[in-house]
């Protein structure tokens, strides 16, 4: 399985994240060999008519190699507007910044980490960035591979002896981008191959982008050496999309297919549906059989009848648990501490965080929530409430280990853990 230089060969890319925000593509080119004209002249009974006859099966086979390079000059042309259509957003504009400071210094700010959960554009942002590095500076080789492609290279390689060519092919590059990188993983000689190439690539100083599903932190089993080497990069995460962008995605989606549906329907799919863009690109083509069955526009009820399956089936099922536990992580506090019956400041405030979202985004009872925080009285649980909205109309700060953050931030950090908001 062989990567392919982006600068010889466009990618079939697949599903990527945040691809559907990409699927307008330019009319394809058709080339248009000298024996084609001239066969189409030949009449029967001509002395050539028979060898015209006996090559039907090769020109057959020339509309075929003509189709395959009409496919591939469109995906060229998809692959060359992803950087122009990328929506930037809260949620992602710190790994956007990134992003166009590589575009100044190229080689500079390498390896570049952009990570996040599947579904919010990450691969989309590396790619678009690779071409928009290569259309820039007019590098001569920029390849795209995933994780899984170069393990599986390297492996074979290993087998039979062909080190020599597979380091030339990946170190002999102005930008190299490894996507799923977590997959080599547990993968000792892989990771230490990986490792030799990106010095090498820094060493002369060329850009190198990885993408994960999961923070460096996180990339557990990457040895001290690896991780070290990333960490004196650029890391950048991309959290969740919001609500507002997830709605500029339909916008775009709808647009594309020559869609139209109301706001509120828009709006109350964005606010109801989770943060994956195959998810909304998977709503839009509903809404679009449904339009066409139809044969006219659709009503906000006939919308939402259509997608409400995908809607409740993809809708983020948020625990009590999982905000104990994502308000733990974020203010540094052991498992289950918030169940204590500890009312120092250093937990109560927490404590009152995770009442807060409960209250938001579960339906959970009053009783319920203040019986899994400490067996506390429903009472509590509304004063929190109120507490916490205080603070957000306020804009006060807590303390969130080393640093103060205002409350309306530690709440989007938290439903960004969360996956909701």
């Amino acid at each position: 399985m062989n990567a392919i230089p982006l600068a010889a060969v466009p990618q079939a890319s697949g599903p990527t994240d945040c691809d559907p925000a990409i699927q307008t593509l330019a009319g394809p080119l058709r080339l248009v060999r000298p024996e084609d004209s001239r066969s189409a002249d030949i009449q029967p009974g001509h002395p050539d008519a028979k060898g015209s006859a006996s090559q039907g099966t090769l020109h057959d086979d020339g509309n075929s190699q003509d189709r395959e390079i009409d496919r591939l000059v469109a995906m060229r042309r998809q692959q060359e507007r992803r950087w122009d259509e990328f929506i930037v957003g809260a949620h992602n504009r710190f790994a956007w910044t990134a992003c166009q400071m590589v575009l100044e210094r190229p080689g500079q700010i390498s390896p570049l980490l952009i990570h996040g959960p599947h579904g919010v554009g990450k691969t989309h942002l590396a790619l678009g960035l690779s071409q928009r590095l290569k259309q820039q500076q007019r590098y001569r080789r920029a390849i795209f591979l995933t994780g899984e492609q170069f393990t599986i290279e390297y492996t074979e390689n290993a087998k039979s002896g062909g080190f020599a060519s597979f380091r030339k092919k990946y170190r002999d590059v102005e930008v190299l981008v490894i996507d799923d990188v977590q997959f080599c993983l547990g993968k000792s000689g892989t990771l230490i191959e990986l490792r030799n190439t990106i010095d090498m690539l820094l060493r002369e100083s060329r850009q190198v982008i990885l993408v994960s599903d999961r923070g460096l932190h996180e990339l557990d089993g990457l040895g001290n050496d690896l991780h070290a080497r990333l960490s004196g990069g650029m890391i950048c995460p991309i959290e969740p999309m919001d609500a507002q962008t997830r709605r500029t995605l339909l916008s775009r989606l709808c647009s594309q297919h020559s869609l139209s549906i109301a706001e509120d329907v828009l709006g109350w799919i964005s606010e109801q549906c989770g943060s994956d863009a195959r998810v909304l690109q998977g709503i839009v083509l509903r809404l679009v059989a449904k339009h066409r069955m139809l044969g006219r526009e659709l009503s906000p009820e006939e919308a939402t009848s259509a997608i409400g399956d995908i809607v409740r089936a993809n809708r983020p099922i948020v625990r009590l648990h999982d905000i104990e536990q994502a308000v733990c992580k974020a203010f540094g506090l052991e498992n289950q501490k918030l169940q204590t019956k500890s009312k120092c400041q250093s937990l109560s405030q927490p404590r009152m965080l995770a009442m807060f979202l409960a209250r938001k985004h579960t339906r959970t009872a009053l009783s319920e929530i203040g019986e899994y925080f400490g067996n506390r009285q429903h009472s509590t649980v509304i004063s929190a409430q109120k507490k916490v909205e205080s603070w957000i109309d306020g804009k006060e700060s807590l303390q969130v280990g080393n640093t103060s953050m205002q409350v309306p931030d530690i709440l989007r950090s938290l439903e960004a853990s969360l996956q909701v908001g």
